[in-house]
């Protein structure tokens, strides 16, 4: 009887773990949603990202529409990067220094916006945005590069 058991579990065990995404799935997933944000124009992205932001943040009608031109701003960036980046793929791998105009041109739009969003929002709603942002990143992910 015991034996019955063991393997009724184990099959059950099996059935469960069958039943996890894999990895395919994931990137076919984010495929799909990156898919459906390439289908959204600029400003139903800005709109979408301030409303978020309004959610979370509890944003006055001034600091919204402050807000909402930042947003807007950042959402052409990223549109022009989509469409740069499409052209690369076809390309290959980019050499090391424009691996490093990239990087560097992604950090000061950050530190442009940080900067941006210091004057608009009060210290409480800017750490919160911060903890946001950190947990959007993989750098905030308990996963990320090994660590749990």
């Amino acid at each position: 009887m015991k034996k019955v058991i063991l393997i009724a579990i184990a099959f059950i065990s099996l059935q469960a773990a069958a039943q996890r995404p894999t990895n395919g799935d994931r990137a076919e997933m984010m495929e799909n949603r990156m898919s459906f944000m390439d289908d959204l124009s600029v400003n139903q992205i800005a709109d979408l990202q301030t409303k978020r932001m309004i959610f979370r943040l509890n944003l006055t009608s001034i600091q919204k529409n402050g807000v909402r031109k930042i947003n807007l701003d950042i959402a052409n960036t990223r549109k022009e990067f989509a469409k740069t980046f499409k052209d690369r793929k076809t390309k290959g791998k980019p050499s090391a220094e424009v691996i490093y105009a990239m990087m560097n041109k992604r950090l000061d739009k950050q530190i442009e916006v940080k900067t941006a969003l210091k004057q608009i929002l009060s210290k409480e709603q800017l750490e919160k945005w911060s903890e946001m942002q950190m947990k959007n990143s993989a750098f905030g992910r308990p996963n990320f590069m090994g660590r749990k």
